[in-house]
């Protein structure tokens, strides 16, 4: 699976209260950044644990050292 990554302010996604986004921290680079699919659309998440498990997988195939966290939209 191919993932493209972009700079995005989470105030402009639509306001959903049980839909999960992975985002991405790297190292020495101020921005935050959306984890989104092949086709450039956020991956969005209705159970927790799905983009926990997701957000691993990202983690254990970093080469450089990001963070991938869980956020809550809403």
């Amino acid at each position: 699976m191919k993932v493209k990554i972009f700079v995005v302010d989470l105030v402009s996604i639509k306001n959903n209260n049980d839909m999960y986004v992975i985002l991405k921290k790297t190292r020495n680079i101020k921005h935050t950044f959306l984890v989104n699919d092949d086709e450039g659309i956020p991956m969005e998440f209705e159970k927790v644990e799905e983009a926990d498990r997701f957000a691993e997988i990202f983690r254990r195939n970093s080469v450089n050292g990001s963070e991938y966290t869980v956020k809550k939209l809403g």
